[in-house]
């Protein structure tokens, strides 16, 4: 078993949301897609502010020059920090469908709800418009466009408390916990390690896309085992690597990968990311090394102290120590 922790800094990011004539949306951000799957939430997040489907909006994400600024995915920050943008854009997007609504409807703007794809008043769902019906009279009108920021949640009060410093403080702004249990196998003839099955609990906040974030706790899980067992580099005494292809470089594949038993533990969070969520991606590739390393030292004794504890390394470790020759 093993704990970890992974930070959550805040930052600014911006984006831009808006609706077509058609009733289409679109998200125009700086944030960009490698591999953590943030970037597809964020269509889910815009949806549920102007009451349509997340398939109805189109991440626009690939021009930095044209979209508002982001840090990066790096950190595992996306949905923490260009969540709150796209909440924040999504919603002036809202008020306008609501006063166009509430125009259509002779309503009250703040008694309009917008949900499946339709501006209703509240209490009178008959009396309702299609949003895609909004929108097309918005194209001969003030369009419909928003843009957001969303004020990055200030860090914990740290002026001269602490040896870290404040940039390292920072990370405190809503951290996640998380809580790994791993089974293993050693083959003692020959120091083969397979990980059976791996528990992982974690505290990211709200969860928005559960299908994406198990989705990121398995690869992850996985990323941590490859760390564990085989994934290293190596060089010879002039200092070129030994093993630069995947030949050579032994990843992970689905052959090695065990049962994965995820449980969110979604604990409200003050001064996180939208509704509450923090960030996933990264967090898996801290516990499940250290868990895996636990489990060894169980078995063979003490620790086996280098990554990756490789096959030879975890039999050299059994191994009985040379008796020291005197003199």
């Amino acid at each position: 078993m093993a704990i970890g922790w992974w930070p959550s800094f805040s930052v600014p990011s911006g984006a831009y949301v808006k609706i077509d004539g058609d009733g289409s949306g679109q998200i125009i951000t700086g944030a960009q897609e490698c591999g953590t799957g943030a970037v597809m939430t964020l269509r889910q997040l815009a949806a549920d502010e102007v009451g349509l489907r997340a398939d109805d909006f189109e991440l626009v994400y690939q021009d930095t020059s044209v979209a508002p600024y982001d840090m990066g995915a790096t950190g595992s920050q996306t949905l923490f920090n260009n969540g709150r943008a796209v909440v924040a854009a999504a919603a002036q997007v809202a008020e306008q469908l609501r006063a166009l609504a509430a125009q259509h409807l002779e309503a009250n703007a703040a008694d309009i709800v917008l949900a499946d794809g339709v501006a209703s008043v509240a209490g009178t769902p008959s009396a309702s418009v299609t949003i895609a019906e909004l929108a097309a009279q918005a194209a001969g009108g003030e369009l419909l466009i928003g843009h957001g920021s969303g004020a990055p949640p200030a860090p914990p009060t740290t002026v001269g408390s602490t040896c870290v410093g404040d940039v390292g403080m920072a990370a405190w702004v809503a951290p996640q916990f998380s809580c790994h249990a791993v089974r293993v196998k050693l083959d003692r003839d020959t120091g083969v390690t397979r990980v059976l099955q791996v528990s992982a609990a974690h505290d990211s906040g709200t969860i928005i896309n559960r299908v994406g974030a198990e989705g990121q706790v398995q690869g992850a899980v996985l990323m941590g085992i490859g760390q564990a067992l085989t994934e290293g580099t190596t060089y010879d005494d002039q200092a070129r690597q030994r093993n630069p292809a995947l030949l050579e470089y032994k990843l992970q594949t689905c052959a090695d990968a065990p049962t994965v038993d995820i449980s969110f533990i979604e604990i409200a969070t003050p001064d996180a990311g939208p509704r509450g969520a923090k960030g996933l991606a990264e967090a898996p590739n801290v516990a499940t090394p250290a868990a895996i390393s636990n489990a060894l030292a169980q078995l063979v004794g003490h620790p086996v102290r280098r990554l990756p504890m490789t096959a030879e390394r975890v039999w050299l470790s059994m191994q009985p120590a040379e008796p020291e020759v005197a003199g």
